[in-house]
């Protein structure tokens, strides 16, 4: 782990050093999630500063960690007033990146399990609600305070060509569908033509205004897009070596003991190149 980011780590993480426990954050109940992210040498860490406690503690330590300016502060009144306390799972989680710009922090919030955000994801898009059919709806917001906006999260009981479309010409980036199914082709080792399907995945869209998206990433779940852990580790390295990128912080960090694959995102943005996101945690009882 870089040393900033190991530090800024400890700094979060100092007043509760004595907590333990299993956490949701993660499917091995590990309270910390790394992702490597590739081109661009970023390392981001999801935390769950709090694994014993209940999600309105959780959100509470998570806000105070995270110094959002006035317009995300804004957005986050209206959130809340979206969500009520009661039938929350976890509440909140705690975001750390590491890149050119430093050790930076963000604020995700658990979306309602009713779909009210539903309405409010629809006016920053300018757009009705999509794939709902799909079971596309909010599950959780992102409010970085170094990027005006809004990031909704949504889960999606499957992906094929269509939904790509949908969820691209939503962000405004039609012309974005061949480098996601590109990257895609590259770490399941075929080309992907019309079936294009998984199950179990989700997408999320970065608004830095109503109307105006910078950012969509697809989501996977590791094993089901990949298969096991050996299999999972020779893909990423397969694309990370056709496309040039370095994979020395992964190849330390997937060393024996493995860890646990959690998800595979792959981002696309206007003028850059698709980036590929892969998520660990600790192995514990789960790999």
């Amino acid at each position: 782990m870089p040393p900033p980011l190991a530090r800024s780590l400890a700094s979060q993480l100092s007043p509760l050093s004595g907590t333990s426990g299993t956490s949701r954050l993660t499917a091995t109940g590990d309270p910390l999630e790394i992702a490597i992210v590739r081109p661009g040498n970023e390392v981001r860490l999801t935390v769950d500063p709090v694994p014993n406690s209940g999600p309105e503690t959780r959100l509470r330590i998570c806000r105070d960690r995270v110094a959002l300016p006035r317009k995300a502060r804004t957005i986050e009144a209206e959130l809340a007033g979206l969500r009520p306390a009661p039938g929350l799972r976890y509440g909140a989680w705690l975001g750390l990146r590491c890149g050119k710009r430093g050790v930076q922090s963000k604020l995700y919030l658990e979306a309602p399990a009713d779909n009210r955000w539903a309405a409010l994801e629809a006016w920053w898009a300018g757009h009705p609600p999509i794939l709902t059919r799909r079971g596309a709806r909010p599950v959780m917001a992102g409010l970085d305070p170094h990027r005006e906006g809004v990031e909704f999260y949504q889960s999606l009981d499957g992906l094929c060509r269509r939904s790509l479309a949908l969820i691209l010409d939503r962000a405004g980036m039609p012309d974005r569908a061949g480098a996601v199914i590109d990257l895609l082709s590259v770490l399941r080792d075929r080309t992907l033509r019309h079936e294009l399907l998984f199950d179990e995945c989700g997408f999320s869209i970065a608004w830095t205004a109503p109307g105006a998206a910078c950012a969509v990433t697809l989501y996977f779940i590791a094993d089901a897009l990949l298969g096991p852990p050996e299999r999972a580790a020779s893909a990423i390295r397969t694309a990370g070596r056709l496309n040039g990128w370095d994979m020395s912080l992964y190849d330390r960090l997937a060393s024996p003991p493995r860890p646990y694959h959690t998800l595979i995102g792959i981002t696309v943005a206007p003028g850059r190149p698709a980036a590929l996101s892969v998520h660990l945690a600790a192995a514990g009882g789960g790999s």
